[in-house]
C-alpha cells in the first residue's frame, strides 16, 4: 500500500491526456482494481494514471501498488506494454508515438520486439524505424524477443558460412557459427543448400574416369551420327507425390485417408534431410543413434512389406485388367506416381 501523495504523475503516453470519463467509469466500481505500476526509487506512476485519479475521487489516500526496479528506459517500455493489454488502451497514434521513442531508447530490438511492446505490427514498426533513425547508425545486429542476437544483413552472414564450408568442410557447427558469427541453425540451413546444389548439379555423382568416358562417348557421337537426346523426366519428390495423393477422392473424403496422409507427411525423410544433424555428435551417442535409425528403418521396411500386402491383395479381388504387384497405381487413364516414385501408364494412357 502506498500513499497516494507520495506518487509522481506519469509520464503520459496519451496524447490526448487523461480520459475523464474513463476515470468517472473506475470511480464508480464498487470491486477491487489491479494494483497500479510504480517506479522505485522515484515513485513515479508507470502503469494506472486512471486508477489513481479514480482513487482521489473516492477521496481514498492509499492505494495497492506493485514497484518496479529497472531504469527509466525500460519503465517506460514497461508502460507502453501495459496500457496495450488492458484498461484503456492506447490509440494508434499514441502508440506510433511510443514506437519512435521505444526504437530511441533501444536501437538494438528487433521489429518484433517494439511491435510486442507497442501493440503494432512488424511490418509498421519496421516504416517507423526507416522513417526515424538515420542510415549508418543503426548496428549490425539486433535483439529478438528470445534474447538472441541476429545479424540485420543475412546474407552477408549466409555468405561468410559458405565460404568457410569450403574451406573447412569438417568443421563442427558451432565451430562454423562463431567464426561467421551466426546462429549453428544458419550454419545447418546453409550446408544443406550446398548439398542440394551439389546433388542437382548436371555432373553431379560422377568420377574422373566417367567423365571421361562420357567425353569420349560424346566424341563418337558426333563422328557418327547424331542422336535425338531423350526428354528428362524429374522423378517427382516425396512431398509432391503425397500431395497429389491426397488430392484423390477415396483418401480426401475419409477421416482415415485424411489422417493417412497427414501421418505420413509428417513422418517420411525428405533426401538429404539428415545432412548435417549428425555434425559434432560425440562417438558413444553416434553408434546409439544409429541403432534408432536401424530399428526405424526396419519398422519402414516392415510398412512398405504390408502395403504391398495390402496393394496385391486388392488388385487380385478387383475386376478388369489386373494390377502389377511392382507398386504403381492405375486408374482413370491417368498416369500415377507408384511407391518407387516412377511413373506408370493408366489403363488407356500412353506411358510416359
Amino acid at each position: 500500500m502506498l500513499s497516494i501523495g507520495s506518487l509522481l504523475p506519469p509520464r503520459s503516453l496519451r496524447l490526448e491526456g487523461e480520459n475523464v470519463e474513463h476515470t468517472r467509469v473506475l470511480a464508480e466500481l464498487r470491486v477491487a482494481l489491479p494494483p497500479i505500476i510504480v517506479h522505485h526509487p522515484s515513485m513515479r506512476i508507470i502503469d494506472g494514471m486512471h486508477r489513481v485519479a479514480a482513487a482521489r475521487r473516492r477521496g481514498e489516500t492509499t492505494i495497492h501498488a506493485v514497484l518496479f526496479t529497472g531504469d527509466e528506459r525500460e519503465a517506460f517500455a514497461l508502460a507502453v506494454r501495459a496500457n496495450t493489454a488492458h484498461g484503456l488502451p492506447l490509440s494508434y497514434a499514441d502508440r506510433a508515438a511510443a514506437a519512435v521513442e521505444i526504437l530511441r531508447y533501444f536501437p538494438g530490438r528487433s521489429d518484433r520486439w517494439v511491435a510486442a511492446t507497442t501493440g503494432l505490427s512488424a511490418a509498421t514498426v519496421k516504416n517507423i524505424r526507416d522513417r526515424t533513425i538515420p542510415p549508418g547508425q543503426e548496428p549490425g545486429k539486433r535483439m529478438g524477443r528470445d534474447g538472441r542476437m541476429r545479424p540485420v544483413n543475412g546474407s552477408a552472414g549466409r555468405k561468410h558460412v559458405q565460404e568457410l564450408v569450403e574451406k573447412n568442410p569438417g568443421a563442427s557447427l558451432r565451430q562454423l557459427a562463431r567464426a561467421a558469427g551466426v546462429s549453428p541453425n544458419t550454419v545447418r540451413e546453409v550446408r544443406r543448400r550446398m548439398l542440394q546444389e551439389k546433388d542437382t548439379a548436371p555432373d553431379a555423382g560422377k568420377t574422373a574416369g566417367q567423365e571421361d568416358r562420357a567425353a569420349s562417348g560424346e566424341v563418337a557421337a558426333q563422328v557418327t551420327e547424331p542422336s535425338i537426346p531423350e526428354p528428362h523426366i524429374p522423378e517427382p519428390s516425396i512431398d509432391g507425390v503425397l500431395r497429389r495423393l491426397s488430392k484423390d477422392p477415396s483418401l480426401r473424403f475419409t477421416e482415415s485417408g485424411r489422417s493417412t496422409i497427414r501421418w505420413f507427411f509428417s513422418r517420411v525423410l525428405r533426401p538429404r534431410e539428415w545432412a548435417g544433424v549428425i555434425d559434432g555428435l560425440p562417438p558413444h551417442t553416434a553408434f546409439v543413434l544409429a541403432a534408432v535409425a536401424d530399428r526405424c528403418a526396419a519398422e519402414w521396411r516392415d510398412l512398405a512389406c504390408r502395403l504391398r500386402d495390402v496393394g496385391g491383395s486388392e488388385s487380385d479381388r478387383g475386376k478388369g485388367s489386373p494390377r502389377r504387384r511392382s507398386g504403381s497405381w492405375r486408374g482413370n487413364g491417368r498416369t500415377r506416381a507408384g511407391p518407387d516414385f516412377r511413373s506408370s501408364p493408366g489403363v488407356d494412357g500412353p506411358a510416359v
